[in-house]
């Protein structure tokens, strides 16, 4: 074939990939979309978290962020479309909600994006113009990066930045200059979620482990430190100086309530040092486990850097949650890929075509992105809706008051008294008087029908129990003698 005829060639094959590529992104999008248009639920409250951040900026909800938490994403990111929301004249808290989540599933989507072009970037064979793909397959329909692709927690965000950040130091020339922009990167991550500063290491080591030398990699290296440190300085000291006026201050506060005092939000604070091992059947997805069996190139050490250290550190951290690891997921789709690449060039192309299968029936059914959002607070969220819409509620009492949205559902004027987990009798009749409802979960009240009994001796009475689809039913009390004692609203 002349050389005219291989460019032609070369051409046809280049768009079909491209078509190949914006096909697997229409999925993506579409599964996302799916999720993303479900009944309204939270997941942990971590997302209420940064939603409510973002409303106080947009539209004065009356919220007081955590003192841990930095707010760059909720002001970069939540506020503005919210607040283009409530300037076209959209009401509804629902729609608002789902306005604030919208930048973070774009950004889910751009990340399918970037494993295809690192994927591209690190084959091993101009020919492997499937490995890509299969990368970005792996991905995107993991159930990691899928389940919160759709809500607007935030490691999507960081995984945005630290896939730029190896694209960056894995191009050429302009070392220092490629060095101090993927530093950058890396601080918003850190800002993000102080957590992802774990890739600063693999990526200053990335140069080594890829065979580029150690003058490229001492001058990458720097300009890392630089751009880490001058993004850090304006990412979370600016940041935090706006915010609770101190510079840093969210960053000390999070060092002394994690490092110090070891402590975390979640009711199980602490887990075994090999609790991510112990659950790779979650993450790591069995079918992928036999391609990651080969002898890495030396250029492939990198990407195993970033996949490996970070679990490695995570695992040190005393407390764990299976949400931490959605940077290091496109890191294993691309390292699964080149095993599935090397699997094809010897003929096994029935193997690998099994193995995708399963991979993709795992990842949106098993381990199943819609059965978490099914699982959500979409019942408790029904809940605080219904007594939104009734006008007359002034104060209410609930369990764990971020599965109704708090105040994003509920708005100012609701005076909340908010109970981590079932009170005591004492403590639930302490709380009653002045509340016109109680909201508490069904199985909490089969649990305990003391506290039944304690409602119905404060004066009241039994109303609508809210069940949407998974999630936990939500039985509403009201009081005989309050503002919404006539009021019960339409059945969930």
């Amino acid at each position: 074939m002349n050389r005219r005829g291989e460019a032609e060639e070369e051409l046809m094959t280049s768009r079909r990939g491209s078509w190949m590529v914006i096909a697997l992104v229409v999925a993506a999008a579409l599964a996302r979309l799916v999720l993303w248009l479900q009944p309204l639920g939270f997941l942990t409250g971590d997302d209420v978290e940064v939603l409510s951040s973002g409303f106080s900026v947009a539209t004065g909800l009356d919220y007081r962020p955590w003192e841990i938490r930095n707010l760059l994403v909720p002001r970069l990111l939540v506020a503005p479309p919210v607040w283009v929301g409530k300037l076209m004249g959209v009401v509804d808290p629902a729609c608002l909600v789902r306005l604030g989540e919208l930048p973070f599933l774009l950004l889910s989507l751009l990340n399918v994006v970037l494993v295809f072009r690192l994927a591209q970037r690190v084959a091993e064979s101009k020919t492997d113009r499937l490995m890509p793909l299969l990368a970005a397959a792996i991905y995107s329909f993991h159930w990691l990066p899928m389940a919160y692709g759709s809500t607007a927690y935030p490691r999507t965000v960081s995984a945005t930045c630290v896939l730029l950040a190896t694209l960056l130091l894995l191009g050429s020339g302009r070392d220092f200059m490629r060095g101090g922009a993927a530093g950058g990167l890396v601080a918003v991550a850190f800002a993000v979620r102080y957590s992802e500063v774990i890739f600063l290491l693999p990526l200053a080591l990335l140069g080594l482990a890829s065979g580029l030398g150690y003058r490229t990699t001492l001058r990458r290296g720097l300009g890392l430190a630089a751009g880490f440190i001058g993004g850090a300085l304006m990412t979370v000291g600016l940041v935090d100086w706006w915010t609770w006026g101190t510079p840093f201050a969210s960053l000390a506060e999070f060092a002394r309530y994690t490092l110090v005092e070891r402590r975390a939000s979640s009711l199980v604070a602490e887990q075994s040092w090999y609790w991510y091992a112990k659950r790779a059947t979650f993450w790591l997805v069995p079918p992928l486990l036999p391609m990651l069996v080969y002898r890495p190139r030396r250029w492939q050490r990198g990407l195993w850097l970033l996949f490996l250290l970070p679990v490695v550190v995570l695992s040190m951290i005393h407390h764990k949650e299976m949400r931490y690891l959605q940077a290091v997921i496109p890191f294993l789709a691309v390292l699964a890929a080149i095993g599935a690449a090397r699997w094809l060039r010897r003929g096994r192309r029935f193997q690998v075509a099994a193995v995708v299968l399963l991979v993709l029936a795992l990842g949106v059914s098993v381990h199943s992105a819609l059965r978490l959002h099914e699982r959500s607070s979409r019942s408790a969220v029904a809940a605080a809706r219904l007594l939104a819409e009734e006008g007359c509620v002034e104060r209410v009492v609930v369990i764990q008051a971020w599965a109704y949205g708090h105040r994003l559902i509920l708005g100012n004027s609701v005076a909340v008294i908010d109970f981590d987990q079932p009170p005591g009798p004492e403590q639930l009749r302490a709380a009653l008087p002045g509340a016109d409802v109680a909201g508490l979960y069904a199985d909490d009240l089969e649990a305990r029908p003391d506290l039944v009994a304690v409602l119905e001796d404060s004066g009241f009475r039994k109303g609508r129990e809210m069940a949407v689809g998974e999630s936990r039913s939500v039985v509403l009390f009201r009081n005989r003698s309050g503002r919404c004692s006539g009021v019960e609203g339409p059945a969930a």
